[in-house]
């Protein structure tokens, strides 16, 4: 009966884990047809103007993924300049100011 539980255990985790990818690509997805949609001279004045905490000014963000969280699109990489983890936050570009 342990044996079962066990089981049953990991298939729960294994089907949540599957559910949440499933979730982080359709974030994904929202996130990369909002960021497409903007122009290559608006992309390239956010991606240029990212706070580091470390440097203490704005940097440019590399190695970036960007995902949908709470309805604005979320870059999340690193300082260019230190490699310390950055984001950038765009609440101009959710869902809401599509309507």
């Amino acid at each position: 009966m342990l044996d079962i539980l066990g089981v049953s255990d990991r298939i729960s985790v294994g089907i949540g884990r599957l559910f949440k990818g499933a979730m982080k690509e359709k974030s994904f997805k929202k996130a990369q047809k909002i960021w497409m949609a903007l122009s290559t001279d608006v992309k390239r004045k956010i991606l240029s103007n990212v706070w580091c905490g470390q440097c203490t000014t704005s940097v440019t963000i590399c190695d970036y993924s960007m995902t949908m969280d709470s309805g604005v699109l979320v870059l999340r990489g690193f300082c260019s300049t230190c490699g310390h983890k950055v984001a950038r936050v765009m609440e101009c570009c959710g869902e809401e100011d599509k309507a």
